[in-house]
């Protein structure tokens, strides 16, 4: 509904744009959810080892015929999911998601204002992310 967005921490503004402009300037991964129809032991360890995934979390289902959901963090411009396809066919694991995520504008509202990159960053002056703040 919005064409602008300015993103303020702490008085500051962090980050600004369109929301599209804001996510490719700031999402830095790409997130890829997977569903499998059940849970298999090394599901975790095997989908980390596919080239460009950096990270795997799981929502903690147990081995067995419970759903078993991953999230795979991608490094940027990767896109995993033919890979997690043929790995799946392979494993003859039954497939029944397999969607990328695009960041909220509230997770980039988040991801700018913790604690973490707060800290990270100097007091004074703007945020390189920022741009021509008005």
């Amino acid at each position: 509904l919005c064409g602008r967005v300015l993103i303020f921490d702490r008085g500051r503004i962090v980050a600004e744009g369109s929301p599209d402009q804001l996510r490719e300037r700031l999402q830095g991964q790409v997130a890829v959810t997977v569903e499998f129809e059940s849970a298999s032991e090394g599901m975790t360890d095997r989908l980390a080892q596919i080239e460009g995934v950096r990270a795997v979390r799981s929502d903690g289902a147990e081995l067995g015929p419970h759903p078993a959901r991953f999230v795979l963090e991608c490094a940027a411009g990767s896109d995993p999911r033919a890979a997690v396809f043929r790995l799946a066919v392979e494993q003859s694991w039954t497939l029944v998601e397999l969607a990328s995520a695009r960041a909220s504008l509230e997770d980039i509202f988040v991801r700018l204002t913790t604690s973490d990159r707060r800290d990270a960053e100097p007091d004074a002056g703007g945020s390189e992310l920022a741009g021509e703040a008005a």
